[in-house]
Order: structure tokens, then sequence, then C-alpha cells
């Protein structure tokens, strides 16, 4: 992915910011430049991933507007169309000139026509303002400091510290977050004077004056009402192969992801298929096997697909690359504590993208929830007094998907049946809350944490709608599009996500429930419009790997010494941690390898190096940016 960079301020900006602010973001693009004025710099370090950008200056300056965009734009012919813009230019303009004349067109309501992927700033000389806007899912990251006659804004969080009026302080409220594996906001870093703009927001700056205003979301009073399956399979085929399409727009080979699960597999044979048609096979795939824990092991579903042919096939050797394994690097990218368990398999395969000459990586990354599996119909069912259903449901859910049927209709029916209130104070009186693992009795005292658990408490959805609609607001799904965008960057790598094009989530929350779930077969709507495509096996599968066991099987294999010295004698997460219970689970875990305590050691492993990485972003500009050359 592109980096975009910019100082907006009282005195006059210095172009060693901007060089400082370039050289940290070097890794995201093969050429950088910048734009300055004297109160006003806008910058990009470019990585031309589409035909169009490869000739396309950057930043763009045009008429008394300057843009600056990491941006791929997906609907360029609607645009075209709305525009007027002539056929014959059409294919020559790259989509930051697209973007630019929108804004011309429609100011600062252009985000409203634009679909895709993007984060951009637009410095306005004649109205001396500032807009900026982030994508509807939150793809493309941005992050900006706001403070007396400063504002500066960045890709990533490590390029805003070239100024030395930034500050670093830390944000406690992160570190609580982090130790619960939630998020209770889209705003907050873990410094407490950067944010990052929050997915579908645009952003104001005029005078030190900063106002934000959402611009999208998806409407959960929309029905979508077909006459049969085949009509919804098409409907949903049509919509999901133009979100794949678009993302095939490249100037390097297409590669994709390829778990041989549902999702992947799906996003690996559309693609294929309009490879097929422009005459651009073969796919690269990139896949992870694994050798030693074999129940992780995806192969035979890998290869059912490669078998179809026009596919190049890249594996990446799971097993045999320990979780640490260039932790420092990755924590350089990452600039924040984080706790994916498997970063380092995904560093691994962005690296063979790399290998094999593409810049482009598509994913089927959490396409279950942007599909949306459609287990809270079994809620649904029940209040609405079906119980017959409810009780078939149940059963062909806990056939298909290995839980036990009882289980099932307590968490799908009676639970959700207890008003809220009674179920809070169920869940207090069990005890279920984890401030009593790893939270120290002073920070959590300091911080509220009992309040805040009760607060952010989650309680079941009671229908399918609120579920679906619940999981697409859920704070976690732009962080891990933040993770990967960063993990993909630090090999000149774009991914790109067809599940999260805004087209594909506005069809699928109008969905009647038995697109979702049908006689325990969930995604029904996804499965029915592949099904041509995908070879029967994974088409038809029910369940994904867990690759749980092969994350302890690693961190035991690989880490083992590396974890006790680090919990031995830890530098940074000693005010944080009870650090007596941390050791006790971390015993439990070598004793019987659970997955459950290995999370737990990881999180607070994570925790102590990247809260080490915090403190060395704190250093002053000109040591980040010889940290810079060395890469971290």
């Amino acid at each position: 992915m592109s980096a975009i960079y910019g100082v907006v301020r009282r005195a006059p900006v210095e172009r060693s910011t901007l060089e400082c602010m370039d050289a940290m973001l070097a890794h995201r693009g093969e050429r950088g430049d910048h734009w300055l004025r004297e109160g006003a710099g806008l910058g990009v370090r470019m990585l031309a991933t589409t035909p169009e950008a490869l000739a396309e200056p950057a930043p763009l300056v045009r008429d008394g507007l300057v843009l600056a965009a990491d941006a791929r734009i997906d609907n360029r012919e609607q645009l075209f169309a709305k525009l007027a813009t002539p056929h014959a230019e059409r294919s020559s303009i790259a989509d930051g000139t697209l973007i630019l004349d929108a804004y011309r067109a429609w100011g600062e309501g252009c985000v409203e026509y634009l679909v895709g992927d993007f984060a951009f700033a637009i410095w306005d000389e004649r109205e001396r303002l500032l807009f900026c806007a982030r994508d509807r899912m939150g793809v493309r990251p941005l992050y900006y400091h706001a403070g007396p006659g400063l504002f500066v804004l960045a890709t990533e969080i490590k390029a805003l510290f070239c100024l030395d009026e930034v500050p670093r302080e830390l944000d406690e409220m992160r570190v609580a977050s982090h130790l619960l594996r939630t998020f209770w906001d889209r705003e907050s870093t873990f410094y407490r004077h950067v944010r990052r703009l929050p997915p579908a927001h645009v952003m104001t700056v005029r005078d030190g004056d900063v106002a934000l205003r959402r611009y999208w979301q998806l409407d959960p009073t929309v029905n979508l009402t077909l006459g049969s399956d085949a009509e919804y399979a098409e409907a949903f085929r049509e919509v999901f192969t133009e979100a794949v399409r678009c993302r095939t727009r490249s100037s390097t080979p297409v590669a994709a992801l390829l778990s041989g699960g549902l999702d992947s597999s799906s996003v690996a044979v559309v693609a294929r298929e309009e490879l097929r048609r422009t005459g651009r096979t073969p796919l690269h795939t990139l896949s992870g096997v694994f050798d030693e824990v074999t129940s992780c092991d995806e192969r035979p579903y890998i290869e059912a697909l490669l078998a179809q042919g026009d596919c190049v096939a890249h594996y990446v050797h799971a097993d045999s690359i320990g979780p640490l394994e260039e932790i420092e690097r990755v924590l350089w990218h990452m600039d924040e504590p984080f706790f994916t368990p498997h970063i380092s398999l995904d560093w691994a395969l962005f690296g063979a993208a790399r290998e094999a000459g593409t810049r482009v990586v598509l994913g089927g990354m959490d396409g279950d929830t942007a599909v949306g599996h459609g287990f809270a119909w079994q809620t649904e069912l029940l209040l609405s007094g079906r119980i017959p259903s409810f009780l078939a449901e149940t059963r062909a859910v806990a056939a298909n998907y290995n839980v036990a049927v009882g289980e099932l209709r307590w968490r799908r029916g009676l639970k959700p049946s207890v008003p809220d209130p009674l179920l809070r104070s169920w869940h207090w009186l069990r005890g279920r809350r984890r401030s009593d693992t790893l939270f120290s009795r002073e920070f959590a005292e300091r911080i509220g944490l009992l309040g805040l658990e009760r607060r952010f408490m989650r309680l079941p959805a009671r229908s399918d709608r609120e579920e679906y609609s619940r999981a697409l607001e859920a704070n976690i799904i732009p962080y891990a599009l933040e993770g990967n965008n960063r993990t993909a960057a630090a090999f000149g790598v774009e991914t790109r996500h067809p599940f999260y094009d805004s087209r594909v989530l506005e069809l699928c929350i109008g969905l009647p429930p038995t697109q979702r779930l049908r006689n325990g077969v969930s995604r029904v709507i996804l499965r029915n419009a592949v099904a041509d495509l995908l070879p029967p096996k994974i088409g038809q599968r029910r369940d994904k790997a867990n690759l749980g066991p092969s994350f302890t099987y690693k961190l035991i294999t690989f880490e083992r010494e590396r974890v006790r010295q680090l919990l031995e004698a830890p530098q940074e997460i000693g005010p944080y941690v009870d650090l007596d219970a941390l050791r006790a689970t971390h015993r439990r875990w070598l004793e019987r390898g659970s997955v459950h305590d290995a999370l737990e050691v990881w999180v607070a492993l994570m925790l102590e190096l990247g809260l080490a990485q915090v403190r060395r972003l704190s250093a002053p500009a000109s040591e980040l940016r010889a940290m810079a050359g060395r890469g971290g």
C-alpha cells in the first residue's frame, strides 16, 4: 500500500520534517515526493499497483488543490459517467485524478460517490482547509495528532513522531483493552495524543478546528426480497464477482491467499475466472501448510482447487516458523502492541508474494462475518414462537458443527430470552470476568476495570439482523484490517478484501435469515452462488481448520526459552499485570499445552514487547530517522 503524510501549522513547515516522514514510510512505496508551502505540506510514498498509477504524479497538484492519496477506486465507470468524462480519456485517468475531479464536483460530499479502499487528504489553498477521508470499512489507515497550532497526519503512527511536538504519552485504557482482547472504540491508539480517523468518516481542519463526520453506514432496515434461492444466488454472485473483478486491476500478476476454507476459495475461483476471461492467468496462490500439526493442514482442499488449473501455487511451511521470528521487525511495522497469534504466518505469506513478483494479494479475510453465519436465526425462531422449527434447526446445527444440542439450545435459545439486566447479573454472579487473571489489582482499581467490564459485556443478539449488524459494526474489524495492511506493506504488497466491498455488505444486510442459515448449514447464499466454480468438497464443507494447536506447538517448540526469559524479568508490564498469576498461567501452559493458556501468555508477551516498541518510538525525531534507515 502507498502512504500519505502531512503537516498543517501556524509556523512554517520545514522540508526536513516532510523528508523525515517520507523516510519513516519508505517501505510502503518505490517513490516519494512532497508539496510544501509556508504553513502546509503534503507527501506521498507511492506504491503503484494499478496500470494507471504508474505515471501518476503524487502528490497531485491542480487548480489550488493538493491531493495526497493512498487509494484504489473501484466504481470508476460509474464515476466517469456522473462526471461526464470523455470516453477517450477514461483508460488513462488514475484514481487520484478521479478523486480530485469528484472533490471539485461535489466538495466534501465526494466520498459518498466513491467506492473502494482509500485514505486521502486534500489541501484547499483558497479556503485554507484540509479535508481528509477514509474508506467505508477502514482498509486503508489514517492517523493524526491535533494540537495547538499543529495538525499532523500519516498512514503510520511512527511518521507523526518526526515532530518532537507530538506527545508520546501512553494511553492506559488501550493497555486494558489489550489485556481483555477487546476494543472499546475506533479512534484510540496506545498513544493518548494520537488518534485514528474512523472508517466511513471525513475530517476537516480549518484554523485549528477539527471536525469529524460519518458519511456512510449500513442500513439495518433494508430488506431484499426475491423469488427463489436461484435469484438470491444470482444477485449475490453479480455483486461479489464485481467486487473481485475490480480488485484484479493490477500492474503486476495477481495473487490470492488460499487456506482451503470456503471464504478464501470463493475469492480465488472468482478471481481465476476473471483472469481467464481477460487472458491474464495464472492466478498465484499463497497457502500455509502444516507438516507437524496435521490437524491444521488443509492441503486436500487446497489441492482440489489447484487441480482445476490456471493457478501457480506457493506454499509456506507454517510449522517451521516460530511465533517470535523477526518480532522486532514486525513490531516496528505495527507501531503498537497487538495480539494476532498467527502474524508470523501472515508475515511469511506476504514475503512469498513479494518473491513471486506480485504486489496485489486478494484475501477472504473474515468472509464469514461479511456474509454472516446466521446462527442467531435459531434465537429468532424461538422468540417468535416457532418452537418446532427452533428445535429442528438447533438439532441440524449441532450435527453439522459438532456442538452439543443442549448447549446450543441454551446459548442460542433460552439464554437470549432472558432480559439483559438479569443476564448481566448472572454473568457477574458466575464470576465471568477476566480481571482476576492478568490484571494487577492496582491497575484494575485505577482504571475502574470492573465497571468497564460490565459496560462492555457482550450480550446475545436476539435476531439474525441484529447479530449481523452488530458484527459489522464491531470495532475489531478495522483493527484487523489495519494490522493486515501494515503486515503486507512491510513487503511492498497491497491486500484487497472483496468481502469488505461496501456493495457486498449492502446486499448481505438485507438478506432474509434463511439465506444465511438453513437446515443447519451456514452461509447458504455464498455456497449457492459459487457452487459451479468450487470443488464440491470445499463448497459442501462445514468445518474450518483451527490453528490453535499449531500455535501452541510452535510457541513451545521454538520460543520456550525466550518466553521464560521475558516473563522471568519483564521490563514493561509490571505496572499492569499480576506477574504471579501470569507465571502460574505460564507453568500451567507448559504442563498441559492448553491453547487458552498459550493465548493468555501470548497477550502478556505481546504487551511486554509492544510497550518496548512504544518506548523506542518515544525517542527524538533525529533518532527515529536513523531507526527507519535500519528498518527498525
